[in-house]
């Protein structure tokens, strides 16, 4: 709610927790976290999104009424504000300047961002999918998967999409973006991380560990329970 465990990977079978931030005294809970450079930002909702050094002083603030989702990359930030993405400049800490604001078609529940690839998961409403070159944002997609989008991450020309009901894996290389394939969580896929063609889904009582396999696709179709057809149609069951 109101601060962040720091662990020490140094020993990946034995984490070490450091020590538990406290976020300034600002009360209530945060949503989604991104680290970059020592740096950690952290989206608050009407608090706004809070840039933090390692021993949870805030630097600066970015403005919001409901900011959930954040990505840092050096001094530039993303962030969701109800159904704005937003890039903000960071290197003036006592002024962060907004560079450009785009419309998305939900509110943003997670967001992944990777040289010039964003990628929004917008819960019921998809996962969005933008490129951004320079300070501007062009839409290239909404991508829809069986439940909820709640988690993406962006690994080289991959988006892994967690989506409660389906883990699943879009690639960016092609226009428009297209899912390749999906699998399902033993209980619901909630949260993703990926690197190097591999992803490691937070599956709500388990973790699964998935892998991309270069060249390989498997389009799925998933259809309703019933499936009516009128009694003169010339479709063969």
């Amino acid at each position: 709610t109101d601060g962040m465990p720091l662990l020490d990977l140094t020993d990946p079978l034995n984490p070490a927790r450091l020590n538990s931030l406290r976020f300034d005294g600002i009360d209530g809970p945060h949503e989604d976290v991104a680290v970059d450079g020592g740096r950690i930002l952290l989206g608050y909702h009407s608090n706004g999104a809070l840039l933090l050094n390692a021993e949870g002083t805030t630097l600066t603030t970015i403005p919001g009424d409901d900011i959930f989702a954040v990505a840092l990359q050096g001094d530039r930030a993303l962030v969701t504000d109800g159904t704005a993405l937003e890039l903000w400049d960071l290197t003036d800490l006592g002024a962060p300047v907004q560079l450009a604001t785009t419309t998305m078609s939900a509110e943003g529940r997670d967001l992944a961002w990777q040289g010039e690839h964003v990628a929004v998961g917008m819960g019921g409403g998809g996962t969005g999918v933008w490129s951004l070159v320079g300070d501007v944002f062009t839409h290239r997609a909404d991508l829809f998967t069986p439940g909820s989008a709640l988690s993406v991450d962006i690994d080289e020309d991959r988006l892994w999409i967690g989506a409660w009901e389906v883990s699943a894996l879009a690639d960016l290389a092609v226009e428009p973006p297209v899912v390749i394939g999906h699998e399902s969580p033993t209980f619901s896929a909630m949260g993703i991380a990926a690197a190097g063609g591999r992803a490691v889904v937070a599956d709500w009582f388990a973790s699964a560990a998935l892998e991309a396999v270069d060249g390989m696709r498997s389009p799925e179709v998933v259809p309703p329970r019933d499936l009516y057809f009128p009694l003169d149609s010339d479709i063969a069951l």
